[in-house]
């Protein structure tokens, strides 16, 4: 009888070994899959091919400007308001109804949510091909831009509207002296409105 029982314990004490062997295994492969499964999504959130069908689409320099200030700075991931700001205009300004249909989604849905990965990715496809301004280029700069090229097509209103988003987003001295372009608009003094913006964009220098 103890010879039977010395060897069902035997036997058990295998079953367990094999039992942890087959446990750490199979752990061991399930841990490797979500591992695996983590980084194929990274992978595509960082560089995703053909994000929801988005291809290039014609735009105006404007637009452009927008589409391009809305990139970067959910590239930096740090202000949504700002975000939503340049893709809000970039919605009004689209004609395309494939374009308008992709920056509604991102209004909706991954602005929200805070999905400056989504976003970024969105807005570069949409911009294709086109030429990304210089390295050098600020922030400031690029929001001066748009306002310049507003005020030579005679939109004072949609100037002024760009130079206070401007004040809203920048820091002195930069914001003292959107101020000052602000009080030019409201006088009417495009010429000197021109000089300051041309000055802020980097074309004075």
């Amino acid at each position: 009888m103890s010879m039977q029982l010395e060897i069902a314990v035997t036997r058990a004490d295998r079953v367990l070994v094999w039992l942890k062997i087959l446990t750490l295994f199979l752990g061991g492969i399930a841990t490797l899959a979500v591992v695996f499964l983590a980084d194929v999504m990274t992978a595509r959130l960082a560089n995703p091919i053909g994000v929801a069908g988005v291809e290039e689409v014609a735009m105006s320099e404007e637009s452009e400007l927008h589409h391009w200030l809305g990139y970067k700075v959910a590239l930096a991931a740090q202000d949504d308001v700002h975000v939503v700001y340049h893709v809000q205009k970039a919605f009004a300004l689209a004609t395309d109804p494939k374009q308008k249909s992709v920056l509604d989604g991102v209004l909706v849905e991954h602005m929200p949510a805070g999905h400056f990965i989504h976003t970024k990715n969105i807005l570069k496809e949409l911009l294709g091909t086109k030429s990304e301004p210089a390295s050098s280029s600020s922030l400031t700069q690029l929001e001066a831009r748009l306002a310049l090229g507003l005020i030579k097509k005679n939109k004072a209103a949609e100037a002024g509207e760009q130079v206070q988003h401007l004040v809203t987003v920048t820091t002195s001295p930069t914001k003292e002296t959107a101020q000052e372009v602000l009080e030019a608009i409201t006088r009417g003094n495009v010429e000197a409105a021109t000089r300051l913006l041309t000055e802020l964009s980097g074309g004075g220098r």
